[in-house]
């Protein structure tokens, strides 16, 4: 699949793993509300999981695992915003903490963003790390 992408510097955002010890810090976990959890009617857009195996930087013993998220929506002829996870994968688990895939069909359902391509984007491990990921609930990254 092709992508085309305009980037208004307001809707790239790049998250930081730091959410997940807002609970331990005290400050206060943003709760889930109706745009976290399925709605019938509501297109249901498409996640593909890639890798990049070995780095020019830290050699051949690295790989990264990226997912692309993709609405159910886009039309390829037509621009899309695009959004930037880092540490990416516990974004992905829509049983977890995030469930950002379901709120960004609601959202680009509603009209309340655009057609938005995200892209879910892992650190590097090195190749000894076993995959797939397994979030703690049980749920793996597939």
């Amino acid at each position: 699949m092709r992508w085309s992408f305009r980037i208004p510097t307001t809707l790239l955002i790049f998250t930081t793993f730091a959410t997940l010890y807002a609970s331990e810090s005290k400050i206060e976990i943003y709760p889930l509300t109706e745009n976290s959890f399925r709605h019938d009617g509501v297109p249901r857009g498409s996640v593909e999981r890639f890798r990049i195996e070995g780095s020019e930087i830290y050699g051949n013993n690295t790989r990264r695992d990226y997912w692309v998220y993709t609405p159910a929506q886009y039309d390829a002829s037509q621009p899309a915003a695009l959004m930037v996870f880092l540490d990416g994968w516990i974004y992905l688990d829509e049983e977890g903490k995030f469930k950002t895939s379901i709120v960004l069909d609601n959202l680009i359902h509603q009209g309340k963003i655009p057609i938005t391509v995200a892209v879910f984007v892992n650190p590097a491990n090195l190749r000894s790390i076993p995959t797939p990921i397994v979030f703690a609930n049980g749920n793996t990254a597939k």
